[in-house]
């Protein structure tokens, strides 16, 4: 009988620790954009060649549920993301260490990674629709490896005048 328990829970004990493990791979959707879990996301940009958006956020964050509900509704914003990236999200309280790794102080804080998990640069706070699309698209074209953000955006901005 005593056997039969602690196998029972020892079993549950196991089953407990493979759901912990597997909390940061969870998928989430919005506005047609899947947002995927940090291990998941990586892989999948690996396989694809494609950037990856790391979104660090916490249910409690006003200005992350700001960003979710106009930002990243944005038609333009949602199509870079579709096309361009490996959208990921995690939960700061979730996942202290990996917030620990990224050196995240507060949120939302955005960072943005090559395809094979180097990083390339984070943001920080709350960014309009319009901002952040400029951004998704200087990091899509790879404008990073050639200049400054400022100076294209300056050259997109006298381009489209």
């Amino acid at each position: 009988m005593k056997l039969r328990l602690l196998l029972a829970f020892g079993i549950i004990l196991l089953a407990g620790i493979f759901v912990i493990a597997q909390a940061g791979d969870e998928k989430e959707e919005n506005a047609g954009v899947t947002y995927y879990g940090y291990e998941e996301g990586l892989e999948k940009a690996k396989q694809d060649s494609l950037h990856v958006v790391v979104f660090f956020e916490t249910t409690w964050c006003t200005w992350c549920k700001k960003m979710d509900q106009t930002t990243l509704v944005d038609d333009d914003v949602v199509g870079l993301l579709k096309n361009n990236f490996v959208p990921v999200k995690v939960d700061g309280d979730k996942h202290r260490q990996l917030t620990r790794e990224y050196g995240v102080r507060g949120y939302p804080s955005t960072w943005f990674l090559k395809y094979d998990g180097s990083r390339i640069a984070p943001i920080q706070g709350y960014w309009p629709a319009k901002d952040f699309y400029l951004l998704l698209k200087y990091i899509s074209e790879y404008a990073y490896e050639k200049e400054q953000f400022k100076s294209w955006v300056e050259k997109e901005m006298n381009n489209k005048g």
